[in-house]
């Protein structure tokens, strides 16, 4: 029969169970962050909200930063990585796109 005297139990228990709601945000925000991708090469930009990106981008960013400290380095860690600095750096291009004043024409040129 268990005692549980040895708060060590807990403690390993505790650890395993931050690990596993790492992991699990680091494989969501990764799903995420594709469906976002997929949107941009459909040339949904004219949809895409920028605050909601903004949003995303924010909280995958704490991911990726708690990920990083959490978890030991594995192969899922520098894709999320490079996909979250990727949408990071697209944010500022789907504002310029999102511009009221470009024409058809320049959308062609594009």
């Amino acid at each position: 029969m268990l005692e549980f005297t040895d708060f060590t139990l807990f403690k390993d228990f505790k650890e395993v169970k931050q690990g596993f709601i790492l992991r699990h945000k680091l494989f969501n925000g990764t799903i995420e962050l594709e469906k976002l991708f997929n949107e941009w090469k459909e040339w949904k930009v004219m949809t895409m909200e920028v605050k909601t990106l903004s949003n995303v981008r924010d909280r995958v960013l704490k991911d990726l930063a708690a990920a990083e400290r959490g978890i030991p380095e594995n192969q899922a860690l520098p894709i999320f990585r490079e996909k979250v600095l990727l949408l990071k750096d697209s944010i500022p291009i789907v504002e310029a796109l999102r511009c009221p004043y470009l024409q058809e024409a320049d959308y062609r040129n594009m």
